[in-house]
């Protein structure tokens, strides 16, 4: 039984409706658990039925934080004491949920998420690992890039709308633009039926999939020659146009003030595709529409920690916000944590993200860090100065 089922499993048999206003108990099935290792490979844990006080995530007993008193079961990875807050995820429409009850659709969510994505996928990925000696793993050499193009193909006989454009260019052949981008032998696993629904459910629910469908409608009237797409990268920027909170971005028609470095501009026609920062919120959702089925937005810049602290930095950083998004809690669907290969996938992307953060922070701090005065002691050290 797989871990997220054996959670539900146990959620349902053992857990009472969750009070963030009292502490939970260490569970009973614990005081009996057998820690002997019957096999050297194999270690029982028991069950996972200890909630977070304050975040009601689910974990282990020995994934308890040991230095607090024993009768407690207390966890710190999952909201940091609950320094961290952030919105649950929305209950996707019924029929979505049908959708990822079926194993035949869990194996095709990264073709059916790639054939709905905004934005492409930069990166070589490595498949020759699955031979189908072990379960699925998702690898990647290099560098990931998410890219974005322009509303339209280019003017080429040869050339196919692609991620974005599908979403306004030609719709009235939807299903089979999304359907043709797959070569034969992977398009004998798709079911055109299930496109057909995922594109009613993303025209219901998803703000990204709206904003672009309103702007093919506008490149439809004959009463606007020309105008582009700006999602915004921050609800804090200090513009006479600052989006009101809910807002994702603005259908613009006249150039207007300079726009935050990191915002993401569509327009019309470009000589090539612009690659997404990954400090834009809306950076994943672009990518994964499938997994984030109502457009959310993400890590931000302007995110911040909870409560007082003697810490003067209350950054709300990657890692935190990905700790809080990957833990399943009680009584919350997470149509994240259900996502199979593709989950896999969105791992791995976020993954990278939290590297390149790491880096960059390296790169840009280097007066801070001292590297050249180091690096002095470490040749002095070595020559034995």
């Amino acid at each position: 039984m797989s871990t997220s089922r054996k959670r539900r499993r146990v959620l349902h048999q053992f857990l009472p409706t969750p009070n963030a206003s009292t502490s939970v108990p260490v569970q009973e099935s614990f005081a009996s658990c057998n820690d002997e290792v019957s096999n050297s490979m194999y270690i029982d844990n028991g069950d996972c039925t200890c909630i977070c006080e304050h975040c009601h995530a689910l974990f282990w007993y020995d994934e308890r934080v040991n230095a607090l008193s024993s009768n407690r079961a207390c966890y710190n990875h999952c909201c940091k004491y609950g320094r961290v807050k952030l919105e649950s995820p929305s209950l996707p429409p019924p029929s979505l949920l049908h959708l990822f009850d079926k194993s035949d659709f869990l194996d095709n969510t990264r073709a059916y998420n790639s054939m709905f994505s905004m934005t492409s996928f930069g990166g070589i990925v490595d498949d020759s690992i699955n031979d189908g000696s072990a379960p699925y793993i998702f690898k990647i050499e290099g560098q990931i890039y998410h890219w974005l193009g322009s509303f339209y193909p280019s003017p080429s006989p040869n050339e196919r709308p692609r991620f974005l454009q599908m979403y306004m260019y030609d719709t009235e052949n939807e299903v089979s633009n999304r359907l043709g981008v797959f070569g034969n032998d992977s398009r004998s696993r798709l079911n055109s039926e299930i496109v057909t629904l995922l594109i009613q459910i993303l025209q219901n629910c998803n703000k990204l999939v709206k904003l672009f469908r309103d702007a093919r409608d506008l490149c439809q009237s004959t009463d606007v020659t020309s105008f582009y797409i700006r999602l915004y990268n921050s609800y804090n920027s200090l513009r006479y146009d600052n989006p009101s909170p809910g807002c994702i971005g603005a259908i613009i028609n006249d150039p207007g003030p300079e726009s935050d470095g990191f915002d993401i501009v569509i327009r019309h026609k470009v000589n090539g595709p612009q690659r997404i920062n990954i400090l834009h919120p809306l950076y994943m959702s672009l990518q994964y529409p499938l997994l984030f089925i109502h457009g959310e937005s993400g890590w931000s810049r302007d995110l911040r920690l909870q409560g007082n602290s003697s810490n003067k930095n209350n950054t709300l950083t990657r890692t935190m916000f990905y700790c809080y998004q990957l833990h399943d809690r009680a009584n919350t669907y997470s149509l994240l944590l259900r996502g199979g290969r593709l989950f896999q996938q969105y791992l791995v992307d976020a993954y990278v993200c939290i590297e390149q953060d790491r880096l960059n922070y390296h790169r840009y701090n280097q007066n801070a860090l001292r590297s050249e005065y180091m690096q002095g002691i470490h040749d002095a050290v070595t020559r034995g100065d």
